[in-house]
């Protein structure tokens, strides 16, 4: 099978010509070097699959699970009537996203992307923000070095916080971070992505700095910031009356 790897905006497309058999090993590879190079979006055209089998249907699902235990997405579009078929047969038109045309693949990633912006705001307005200035140490999550940064987080939240460094980081990246809560409690571990990066011309006081948003976070963790944030915004506020 034959693999050509393209770009659209953003988004990395595969296309597939050939048969999806016991060769299609190569696709694994493919999908986990891209994975492994940070790439979070990636669509399939299936358009000049001439066959799959059983074998081939394996290496695309060791493949699509990949992705989803990356939290990345993968997506398909101009599938063939005999592999939409096979799909329909064993349920994976369920599972598998699959869109008419490359357009509306591309399309999917955008929607989603003015979706997720829609929840973060509600969520900005939801959780309370916490001015303050906590010692933190931080790696690229998908690293093969082991070397630890340091950075100085500012304004945590229970959704995300700013962290002051001269270790930025990618855009996207998601990112191991080590946070300790206060002097008496243990460093919790938490993962965030990097969703923007600051400007040294627009604003050099927060520059070399990253903000990060909580990633794949559990109920339990994001609890516990909750809670932290609150009694602290509780003493700033008491402190200032006693000012």
């Amino acid at each position: 099978m034959e693999i050509n790897i393209r770009k659209a905006k953003d988004i990395f497309v595969l296309d597939l010509k050939g048969n999806f058999d016991v060769d299609a090993s190569g696709f694994i590879e493919i999908i986990g070097d891209l994975l492994n190079q940070g790439i979070r979006k990636m669509a399939c055209n299936f358009e000049g699959v001439e066959m799959m089998d059983y074998m081939g249907l394996s290496a695309l699902a060791i493949a699509y699970k990949n992705v989803t235990n990356h939290k990345a997405l993968l997506r398909f579009f101009n599938v063939p009537a005999h592999v939409k078929k096979i799909f329909s047969m064993l349920l994976l038109d369920d599972i598998f996203e699959i869109y008419a045309t490359e357009d509306d693949a591309v399309k999917s990633f955008q929607q989603d992307e003015a979706m997720s912006e829609i929840i973060r705001k509600k969520l900005r307005r939801r959780f309370k923000r916490l001015p303050i200035q906590i010692k933190i140490t931080f790696k690229p999550k998908f690293s093969s070095s082991k070397e630890v940064f340091e950075g100085l987080l500012f304004n945590l939240s229970a959704i995300g916080a700013f962290v002051f460094t001269k270790n930025i980081s990618n855009l996207n990246e998601i990112l191991t971070i080590w946070l300790p809560l206060g002097s008496s409690e243990e460093t919790i571990e938490v993962e965030a992505r990097v969703v923007w990066l600051a400007d040294r011309q627009i604003q050099p006081q927060t520059s070399p700095g990253m903000g990060i948003e909580f990633y794949n976070i559990s109920t339990k963790l994001q609890e516990k910031i909750v809670q932290y944030v609150n009694k602290n915004l509780s003493r700033q506020s008491s402190f200032d009356v006693l000012e």
